[in-house]
């Protein structure tokens, strides 16, 4: 019921607009109209949450040329100069923020094509707004000359820009010439090099808690994402992270800080749900990392320690001392049980060895184990080994997602779902547009009518349009109370959901109760949203404007 309910908040939204129709009249989009306002408003909400700055830029030229045709037919209908000066307006906006975007474009080549297309879109922009600058009224030519001149420095700066890229472009290639002879020149000692490294590996050095904490810790992160927070380590200096899936399900952005108080926005690249296993990905530069050991090598009894940030509070990293208790079997994959705390958070996080390698990622904690019902005080904590990690980074790194069957299943009956649903949609928006034509035409009949009655309908339609904002207003306080209702119901789930140790019968029957509590209101919410339609219906039916 909770989400049929989208459907119905749809078909509301439709029949409101459907009722604003008669206040367009004949100057549906024109500036000063409703229906101009809705279409800039739109505009702009629109180029707000596009957030890549390639397609923000695109868009904004695309609704740019849709001003300038606005200004051309405007002009062609003689429209007077305040409704020109407004497209003008609008048109010079879009056309700034497409230059402004331009310059966040990270790659090169992506940018030149760009700042190419505004340079030509620029020309033509010139020829036609030259075109108009004949036509429109006195009080006009001032914004239209304005235009040309700022589309003539906007053009003028890409190509600046563009001379600046190819400048760039040739200094990298210098340099990258550079560096291939300085990495010929130093072959040598890289060779000799590589032999230390050999030489310390055959004999590595056992090192105290200090000397561990030391050299893991900086590589230790704290993820934080919409539903929850974990652990994570950092596997390569430019930015690849290693975590468990449960860390991220369900997120594709996360917040990424490290030990030294650095905060980065990454993106979840791969994931494994069988394994639970994920790869995030940040834009960084010889960031400290952490060594991958053998966990083939790892004997039981051998001391084994947790990093981590424990039940997701910020601060300093959490080191747990411990050893491997035994490998066990659980489902298809073998574990490492171990006897250092794993506590909620810690998640994602490196199990090292006394040498400082990882050797397995922390990863789950059975509940408190007891025997004919009495407690034995003890939970088992597991760690995925890291040579199963080894073989699956690679094809994380690339982007490669393995779904749980179970999960996939769901997901798919989700989305015929929703497939439904936009059908549906679709068929009450082509309602809609007949019954909003035929309103057209209706309205279109009225306006032959003499003056008198012209002058009676306008003021009719503005006690309509009182009344229509008036049941805007109390609409909206209504969808409001649902949405927070709707919003309390997931909040309500959700902190079921996360408490442990709970059966899952038990968890079932507080989650019926809380849907059950959740419908009773909403229905009650929606019949009250229902009852002010149709008593604003009634009171807008009163009314007939000729």
């Amino acid at each position: 019921m909770v989400k049929n309910t989208i459907t119905i908040r749809i078909i509301v939204a439709i029949l409101t607009l459907i009722l604003l129709v008669p206040f367009s009249a004949s100057a549906a989009t024109k500036p000063g109209s409703l229906f101009y306002f809705f279409d800039t408003a739109f505009e702009r909400v629109n180029l707000f949450f596009t957030f890549n700055p390639e397609k923000k830029a695109m868009k904004a030229l695309d609704y740019a040329d849709k001003r300038l045709a606005e200004i051309k037919t405007i002009t062609e209908e003689g429209g007077n100069a305040d409704d020109i000066k407004t497209s003008i307006a609008n048109y010079e906006r879009n056309i700034a923020l497409a230059a402004e975007k331009s310059k966040e474009i990270k790659d090169k080549g992506q940018e030149e094509n760009l700042l190419n297309l505004i340079t030509n879109s620029a020309s033509k922009n010139q020829e036609v707004l030259s075109a108009v600058l004949a036509k429109v009224p006195d009080e006009a030519k001032g914004a239209i000359t304005k235009a040309i001149e700022a589309s003539k420095k906007g053009q003028v700066e890409a190509l600046k820009q563009v001379a600046e890229l190819n400048k760039e472009i040739v200094g990298l290639k210098q340099e990258i010439a550079e560096l291939k002879r300085l990495q010929i020149g130093n072959k040598q000692a890289e060779t000799e090099l590589k032999k230390t490294v050999a030489s310390l590996q055959k004999n590595p050095k056992i090192l105290n808690s200090k000397e561990i904490i030391a050299k893991v810790k900086p590589a230790v992160v704290y993820i934080e994402t919409s539903k929850g927070s974990g652990s994570g380590m950092i596997i390569e200096s430019d930015g690849f992270i290693l975590t468990n899936n449960h860390v991220v399900t369900g997120s594709y952005s996360v917040k990424v800080k490290l030990s030294d108080g650095r905060v980065f926005n990454g993106g979840v690249l791969g994931r494994n749900e069988i394994i639970d296993l994920a790869i995030i990905k940040i834009d960084g530069n010889n960031l400290p990392t952490v060594g991958l050991g053998n966990s083939d090598a790892i004997d039981q009894g051998d001391e084994a320690f947790t990093l981590g940030y424990p039940l997701g509070i910020e601060g300093d990293v959490s080191f747990k001392e411990g050893t491997v208790s035994r490998r066990i079997a659980v489902g298809n994959i073998d574990y490492l049980e171990i006897s250092a705390d794993i506590l909620p958070g810690n998640s994602g996080g490196p199990l090292v060895d006394q040498f400082g390698q990882v050797i397995g990622i922390n990863t789950a904690v059975l509940p408190e184990a007891s025997v004919q019902g009495i407690s034995l005080g003890e939970t088992l904590k597991f760690a995925i080994p890291v040579n199963i990690a080894k073989t699956l980074i690679p094809d994380l790194k690339a982007g490669k997602v393995v779904i749980d069957e179970i999960v996939q299943a769901k997901e798919a009956a989700t989305k015929a779902k929703e497939v439904e649903e936009k059908r549906k949609i679709e068929e009450v928006k082509m309602e809609a547009e007949r019954l909003a034509a035929e309103k057209t035409r209706i309205i279109e009949e009225e306006n032959r009518r003499t003056e008198a009655q012209i002058l009676a309908a306008q003021q009719c339609r503005q006690n309509k349009q009182a009344i229509v904002t008036e049941y805007n207003n109390r609409k909206f306080n209504l969808e409001q109370q649902i949405t927070d209702r709707r919003s309390k119901y997931y909040a309500d789930y959700s902190a079921i959901t996360n408490v442990p140790f709970v059966v899952a019968e038990i968890k079932q029957r507080q989650y019926d109760a809380l849907e059950r509590e959740a419908n009773r209101d909403i229905a009650l919410l929606e019949l009250d949203l229902d009852n002010l339609y149709i008593d604003y219906s009634s009171r807008l039916n009163q009314f007939q404007c000729y």
